[in-house]
C-alpha cells in the first residue's frame, strides 16, 4: 500500500514538473516573440509622396500613410492629399519653412539674415523632433511625407540622422525631375555626342561645384531652382554653354492641368520669359540632348 501511495506520489510531481516546465517555456517563447515583434516593428517613415497630382504617389507610399499615427509634412502636401490627410492626426510645416536649414549647425556659424532664418528653422525644428518623440514613445507610427523623392534636395533627408536610433524606414518617391523630362517627351540620357546629366541646384556658400564649373562639361544639365532667380542662371550657364544651346523651363511638373513647357536657347530665353512669372515649382534643362532626334 505504501508502495503504490508513493508511485502515485512520484508520478504527480512528475506531472507537476512537466507541467511547470511547458509553463516556463511558453512564458520564455512568448517573451522571445514579444521582443522579436518590437524589434520588427518599424515606427518612423520617410515617404516620398512623388510630385504634382496625388494620382503620382506609389501604392507603398498610400499604405503608410493610411497606417501612420502621425503625419509630418509641408502644408502643399496637405492641400494635394486633403482627402487622407484629414483623417489624420498631423503637423503641418509653412510652405516657405526651410526645416532643413543649419542642422548640425550653431548659431555661431551665422550671422545677419542667414541667422534669422536659422534660429527660425531650428525653433521649428525642434518643435517637430519633440513631437516625433513623444508619439514614438507612446508605440505610435510616424511618418514624415515629402515631395518628390525625399532624397533629391529633399527637406527632410537630416531626420535620418536625427532619428537613426528608430532605424527609419525610406519610401522612394517619383522626382519631379521624372515627372519633368515625362513632359518634355525627351530621354536625358540620350544626344549625339553625351550620355550623362548633371542634376544641380544654386550655387550654396562653400560648394565647389558651381553652375558655371559644371557648364564647362557641356552635358545635359537639370537645375533644381527653389527661387534662384533665372537671368542670374542663364549669366553662369552663359559662361560655358554657347548662345544657341537648347534649354527648356518646366513649370508645376506632374500637375496635369496646369504643367507647360517654355522651349528656347541660351541666348533667347530671358526675352521669351520677360512677361512671365515663373512659379516656385519650375526646373530647367540645358543641353544638346534636347533637340536630339532618333532619325536625322
Amino acid at each position: 500500500m505504501h508502495s503504490k501511495r508513493r508511485t502515485l506520489f512520484g508520478w504527480s510531481m512528475a506531472v507537476m514538473m512537466i507541467i511547470l516546465l511547458l509553463s516556463v517555456s511558453v512564458h520564455v517563447w512568448a517573451q522571445i516573440d514579444s521582443e522579436t515583434a518590437t524589434k520588427g516593428k518599424r515606427s518612423f517613415y520617410l515617404v516620398g509622396m512623388g510630385p504634382g497630382d496625388p494620382d503620382l504617389a506609389t501604392v507603398r507610399a498610400m499604405k503608410i500613410v493610411e497606417e501612420a499615427d502621425l503625419i509630418i509634412c509641408h502644408k502643399s502636401l496637405n492641400e494635394n492629399f486633403f482627402r487622407v490627410l484629414k483623417k489624420k492626426k498631423a503637423m503641418y510645416i509653412p510652405v516657405d519653412g526651410w526645416i532643413w536649414f543649419g542642422y548640425g549647425k550653431k548659431a555661431a556659424d551665422f550671422q545677419g539674415k542667414q541667422l534669422e532664418k536659422f534660429q527660425s528653422s531650428e525653433k521649428m525644428r525642434g518643435q517637430v523632433i519633440t513631437k516625433i518623440r513623444e508619439a514614438i514613445r507612446k508605440g505610435k507610427r510616424v511618418a514624415v511625407l515629402a515631395s518628390g523623392d525625399p532624397l533629391i534636395y529633399g527637406p527632410w533627408s537630416w531626420t535620418l540622422e536625427e532619428f537613426q536610433d528608430l532605424d527609419p524606414v525610406v519610401v522612394p518617391g517619383i522626382s519631379c525631375f521624372n515627372a519633368a523630362h515625362a513632359a518634355l517627351k525627351k530621354d536625358v540620357t540620350w544626344s549625339d555626342t553625351v550620355k550623362s546629366t548633371i542634376l544641380t541646384a544654386d550655387d550654396w556658400p562653400g560648394t565647389k561645384d558651381t553652375i558655371g564649373n559644371l557648364a564647362s562639361h557641356q552635358v545635359t544639365m537639370v537645375v533644381f531652382t527653389m527661387g534662384l532667380e533665372l537671368k542670374d542662371l542663364i549669366e553662369k550657364l552663359s559662361t560655358n554653354y554657347p548662345p544657341h544651346t537648347p534649354i527648356a523651363i518646366i513649370c508645376h511638373a506632374g500637375y496635369k492641368e496646369k504643367e507647360h513647357v517654355i522651349k528656347g536657347t541660351i541666348g533667347t530665353i530671358l526675352d521669351k520669359t520677360q512677361n512671365q512669372k515663373l512659379p516656385f515649382e519650375h526646373l530647367v534643362y540645358v543641353g544638346e540632348n534636347l533637340n536630339f532626334k532618333w532619325k536625322k
